[in-house]
């Protein structure tokens, strides 16, 4: 019964029907200092529900530079709270300088064991974990790290393979074959995570980190930015302030320059990128996995979700659900419910995803 009633309260408000800038009352939220051993603390938000807790969930972000401070991250996290879990969510500083790193993992490791220390996790509660994009690399090995203790993965818009991953973001392409339109704003992510392996001469490197978080910061969540040029004229902007000898490198790290992949991908080739694996791990996993992925994500192409549910089942039991409704940042998209059969096939797989998410973290 406290599944259904979890399953009706995130249905209502996670549904194709509902209200994206309204959110619920029942939560509140508080800042928590998660301290480690000779390393700077973790900030993280955690919060609480109105009444008895009955699960509790970390939330691990993707790449973004407000961390779980995204408006949209923000809602989700009160959105899972309000159906009785104790929600923590901890800021990436990788993650949120726009660059994948195994900081991460370290961050959202000592994140779930403080999930675990939480005055309201009771006896015999087992916390899950729930990522976005990127996210899913910290999720997965930390879930692997703390073996039983958690009690399961959803991972939404993962990835298995990050050669894969660098390719499609630079290119939109996986080795070579064209898959699906890409955002071209996430090139500068690229860059920022292969910076320090770059074959190129950079003179005021710091400088250039932050041209790309501006750029970033006057580019993303513009949609009209990621289709034609547009998004030409705000790296020119950007790259105006820049000293003319890093201007170029800006816009390389922008996809404005003709080849502007190769000194990637030449580090790809060259370069172990074990350390942005998940798959390493997956063989000390003990917890079950959900994989959900948009069929048209432009960030994680949904052939990742094939390979991370390959890579998974010889070890844990795993679902994977592909679904039109939601893309890679998690809206609703528009007229995929046009048809009957289409409508009914979308509504099973959102009923599917909305169980595994109203069972994530439960008490044993």
């Amino acid at each position: 019964m406290r599944d259904v009633r979890a399953l009706l309260t995130l249905g209502r408000w996670l549904g194709p029907w509902a209200n994206e800038t309204a959110r619920p009352g029942n939560v509140t939220r508080v800042a928590r200092l998660v301290e480690r051993a000779g390393s700077s603390p973790v900030k993280t938000w955690v919060y609480r529900p109105q009444g008895r807790i009955e699960r509790a969930v970390l939330v691990c972000s993707g790449v973004h530079y407000d961390g779980p401070a995204d408006v949209r991250l923000d809602r989700l996290c009160r959105v899972i709270a309000s159906s009785g879990v104790l929600v923590m969510a901890p800021f990436f500083g990788e993650f949120m300088r726009l660059r994948v790193g195994p900081g991460v993992v370290d961050e959202a490791s000592a994140a779930f064991g403080a999930l675990l220390e939480e005055p309201d996790v009771r006896a015999g509660i087992r916390p899950g974990i729930f990522s976005i994009s990127f996210g899913s690399l910290p999720a997965l090995r930390t879930a692997a790290a703390w073996g039983d203790a958690c009690s399961g993965v959803v991972a939404f818009g993962g990835f298995a393979d990050p050669a894969i991953a660098i390719e499609f973001a630079l290119t939109g392409r996986v080795q070579g074959a064209v898959l699906t339109e890409r955002d071209p704003l996430n090139h500068c992510v690229v860059y920022l995570t292969l910076l320090h392996d770059l074959p190129l001469s950079i003179q005021r490197r710091e400088q250039l980190e932050r041209a790309w978080l501006l750029y970033a910061r006057r580019t993303w969540g513009r949609p009209q930015l990621r289709r034609g040029d547009g998004h030409r004229q705000v790296a020119q902007a950007v790259a105006d302030e820049l000293e003319v000898v890093d201007r170029q490198v800006f816009l390389m790290g922008c996809g404005l320059v003709p080849g502007s992949e190769e000194p990637c991908m030449e580090v790809v080739r060259r370069r172990d990128l074990t350390w942005m694996d998940p798959r390493p791990v997956f063989s000390q996993l003990r917890a079950p996995v959900t994989i959900i992925h948009g069929a048209d994500d432009d960030v994680i192409p949904v052939m990742q979700s094939e390979l991370l549910e390959q890579a998974l089942r010889p070890h844990v039991p795993v679902a994977r659900h592909i679904t039109g409704l939601f893309g890679h940042t998690g809206g609703a998209d528009e007229g995929v419910l046009g048809g009957a059969k289409s409508a009914l096939a979308e509504l099973t797989t959102m009923s599917a995803m909305l169980s595994a998410l109203a069972r994530l973290g439960r008490h044993t």
